[in-house]
C-alpha cells in the first residue's frame, strides 16, 4: 500500500506539472502532446485505482459493497474506452499538424522523431540522437553487447556501457505508430546496431582498399578513353587532310561565294578541334560522379556537379529570352494560359472523380466542358500573341491568314454541325461509355464519345462510327440507363393452342426464365397474354436483367430453355391451324386423340 501511495503521489505530481505546462503554452503541437501525456498519466492512476477496487471486490462479502464496487469498475472501464478514443483522435491531430525530424547519422535516415520529451523538442531529440549514434560509430572498441535497453515507468532508454544514453523513447513515440513502447524501442535498437555495423563494414580498411582500387581503375580507364578519343580525332583530321581536294569545294549560294575551299577546310578543322576538346571535357565531367560515388562521403557532390551545368544553361536561356522582349510577352501569355488551363483541368478532374460536387453539374459534363474552356482559352491566347508574331503586320501575312480562314470555314460546316450535336448530346446525357444502346438500326455498346462522332461496337465486334448529327436526329434507345436500379425487361413471344391451359404455359415460361443465366429472380418474371386468336393464344414472357450488355446471349439462352421446358412437358411448340372438335359433353378434344368419324350416339 505504501508503494502504491508513492506511485499515486508522483503520478499526481506529474499530472499537475504537465497540466500546468500545457496551460502556459499556446503552441498547438506542444499542447496536444501535453494532453496526450495527461491522458497517459491519468490512465496509470485509473489502472492503480482499478487494481485496488478489484482487490476489495475479492475480499468483501457484503452484497451492497460488491454492487458499489462493480459499479465503480464499470465506470472506470467506460472511462478507459472513452479515453482511448480521445487519445487516438489527438494522435491523428498531432500527425496532421506535427513535424517529423530524421535521425540520419550516416546519410540514410534510420528513423524519425515526431515528439518532444520534457524541455527537448523533437528537432533537438533527433539532433542529439544522431550525434550520439555517430559517437558510438567513432568508438573503435564498439560492441553491440554493450548496448542495452533500460525500461522505466514512463520511458525506455537505449544505454551504452551502463552510463551513456544514446536515445530515449516514451509511450507518446509508440502511440504515434499505434504499437507498444517495447515494440518500438526494440525495432529502433536493432536498427541502430545494424546501421553501425553496416557503416563500420563499409568503412573498413579492406573496403577502403577496394574503393581505392576502383578509383584507380576508373582513372586508368579515363586516361585510356581520352587516349582513344585523341587517336580517333587525329585519324579523322588526317583523313580530312588527305582528301581535302575532294571534300572541301567551298560553300556558295548561287553565284555568291561564302567560303573558298581553304577557308572551309580551316573552319572544319577548328570545329573539329573544338569538338575534340568538348568530348574530352564531357568524359572528364562524367567520370567525376563515378569517382565520387565510390566513397559515401563524396556522394553529395554529384548534385553539385550537375548544378554547375544546369545553372549556366538556365542563365544562358534567361539571357536569350531577355534579349527578345516580344518573345517574353508571348511566353508570359502562354505560361499564364497553360497554368490557367491546368487549374481548370484540376477542378474538372476533381469533379469527374466525384471529389468535388457542383449542384446541377453532372460528372459527365466535366471532361467536355474542360475541352470547350481549353479551346476558348487557346483561341484567346492566339488573339493576344498574334501582334507579337514576326511579320504579323505585313500584308502578305494578313492575306495568308484570311485565305486560310476562308478555307477552314468553307470546309468545316459539317464538322461544326457534328461538334454542336456532340455538345448537345453530352449535356443531354442520353448514354455514356459502356451503355448498350440502339441508334437507328445499329445496336451495340458505346465505346467512345467525341465532339464529332460516337463509336459503337456491335455483338459481331463491328465498330460503327456514327456522326453526332445523325445520333441527334435519330431515336436513341438506352438499354443500360435503368438496368442497375430497376432492371431491363427482356421479352419474347410464344404462341400456343388452346389445348394447353394458360396456367401451364405461364408456369413453363417462368421456369424457363428462372433457369436462364443473368435473369433476376426478384422481381419475378411475369407473362402477358397479348392476343387470343382463332386457333392459338399469344403469350409474352417478361424477365428482368441487370446485364443489358449481355442481352443477346440472354435471349439465346432463354429461347433454348423455353424449348427445353416445353419438350420436357411433352408439349409441341408447333401450332397447327385446326378446328377444335368437342365431345358430347362440350369438352374440347384434340383431333389426334379421337376417331375421325365418331358414333352419332
Amino acid at each position: 500500500m505504501k508503494r502504491t501511495g508513492i506511485i499515486l503521489f508522483f503520478s499526481l505530481l506529474a499530472f499537475l506539472s504537465v497540466a500546468q505546462d500545457g496551460a502556459g503554452k499556446q503552441d498547438s503541437i506542444t499542447l496536444t502532446e501535453k494532453l496526450i501525456l495527461q491522458e497517459q498519466n491519468q490512465r496509470i492512476i485509473d489502472s492503480l485505482v482499478k487494481t485496488q477496487l478489484e482487490k476489495k471486490l475479492k475480499e468483501t462479502s457484503l452484497k451492497g459493497d460488491k454492487s458499489d464496487l462493480e459499479e465503480k469498475l464499470r465506470l472506470l472501464e467506460e472511462k478507459e474506452i472513452a479515453r482511448q478514443k480521445e487519445q487516438q483522435e489527438r494522435i491523428e491531430q498531432l500527425k496532421a499538424i506535427g513535424e517529423s525530424f530524421p535521425v540520419q547519422p550516416f546519410l540514410d535516415t534510420l528513423f524519425y522523431i515526431h515528439t518532444g520529451i520534457g524541455s527537448f523538442s523533437a528537432a533537438e531529440r533527433a539532433r542529439v540522437t544522431t550525434e550520439r549514434i555517430q559517437q558510438l560509430y567513432g568508438d573503435d572498441f564498439f560492441s553491440k553487447d554493450s548496448l542495452k535497453l533500460v525500461a522505466m515507468e514512463s520511458i525506455t532508454n537505449i544505454v551504452y556501457k551502463n552510463n551513456f544514453i544514446v536515445a530515449s523513447f516514451t509511450d507518446l513515440d509508440a502511440l504515434w505508430y499505434g504499437i507498444s513502447r517495447n515494440e518500438l524501442v526494440t525495432g529502433y535498437f536493432d536498427t541502430i546496431i545494424s546501421a553501425i555495423a553496416t557503416e563500420k563494414k563499409e568503412n573498413s580498411f579492406k573496403n577502403q582498399l577496394i574503393r581505392i582500387g576502383w578509383v584507380t581503375l576508373v582513372i586508368a580507364g579515363l586516361f585510356l578513353l581520352i587516349y582513344v578519343i585523341n587517336i580517333f580525332f587525329k585519324w579523322q583530321e588526317h583523313y580530312l587532310f588527305k582528301h581535302r581536294r575532294t571534300i572541301f569545294k567551298g560553300i556558295s549560294i548561287r553565284s555568291f561565294k561564302i567560303f573558298n575551299p581553304a577557308q572551309q577546310a580551316s573552319l572544319v578543322i577548328k570545329f573539329h578541334n573544338i569538338l575534340r576538346v568538348v568530348a574530352i571535357a564531357v568524359v572528364l565531367y562524367l567520370s567525376l560522379p563515378v569517382i565520387f560515388n565510390v566513397f559515401p562521403q563524396t556522394k553529395p557532390y554529384t548534385e553539385t556537379l550537375l548544378s554547375w551545368i544546369i545553372s549556366p544553361a538556365k542563365k544562358i536561356f534567361q539571357s536569350f529570352v531577355a534579349f527578345l522582349p516580344d518573345l517574353i510577352t508571348i511566353l508570359v501569355v502562354f505560361i499564364f494560359t497553360r497554368y490557367l488551363i491546368k487549374i481548370v483541368g484540376y477542378f474538372a478532374g476533381q469533379i469527374e472523380k466525384g471529389n468535388l460536387e457542383v449542384p446541377g453539374f453532372h460528372r459527365d459534363f466535366a471532361k467536355p466542358t474542360y475541352g470547350i474552356i481549353r479551346f476558348l482559352l487557346y483561341i484567346f491566347m492566339l488573339i493576344i500573341v498574334f501582334p507579337y508574331l514576326p511579320g504579323s503586320g505585313s500584308p502578305a501575312f494578313q492575306g495568308v491568314s484570311v485565305f486560310l480562314g476562308v478555307l477552314i470555314s468553307l470546309g468545316s460546316s459539317s464538322s461544326i454541325s457534328n461538334m454542336i450535336a456532340g455538345l448537345i448530346i453530352t449535356y443531354m446525357r442520353p448514354f455514356k461509355i459502356g451503355d448498350r444502346v440502339k441508334i437507328g438500326d445499329v445496336t451495340g455498346d458505346v465505346t467512345e464519345k467525341t465532339l464529332l462522332v460516337t463509336k459503337i461496337r456491335t455483338i459481331k465486334n463491328e465498330e460503327v462510327t456514327i456522326p453526332n448529327s445523325n445520333v441527334l436526329a435519330a431515336n436513341a434507345v438506352n438499354y443500360s440507363s435503368n438496368a442497375d436500379m430497376l432492371g431491363l425487361i427482356l421479352n419474347t413471344k410464344v404462341t400456343m393452342g388452346y389445348h394447353v391451359p394458360w396456367k401451364k404455359n405461364e408456369e413453363l415460361l417462368i421456369k424457363a426464365a428462372l433457369k436462364t443465366r443473368s435473369v433476376e429472380h426478384i422481381p419475378v418474371p411475369f407473362v402477358f397474354q397479348l392476343e387470343l386468336g382463332e386457333f392459338y393464344a399469344t403469350y409474352q414472357l417478361n424477365a428482368y436483367t441487370k446485364e443489358p450488355n449481355e442481352m443477346d446471349t440472354i435471349y439465346s439462352e432463354l429461347h433454348k430453355n423455353i424449348q427445353i421446358m416445353y419438350n420436357e412437358a411433352g408439349i409441341d411448340l408447333t401450332c397447327s391451324h385446326f378446328a377444335i372438335l368437342k365431345d358430347g359433353k362440350g369438352i374440347p378434344v384434340v383431333p389426334g386423340n379421337i376417331q375421325p368419324f365418331p358414333d352419332k350416339d
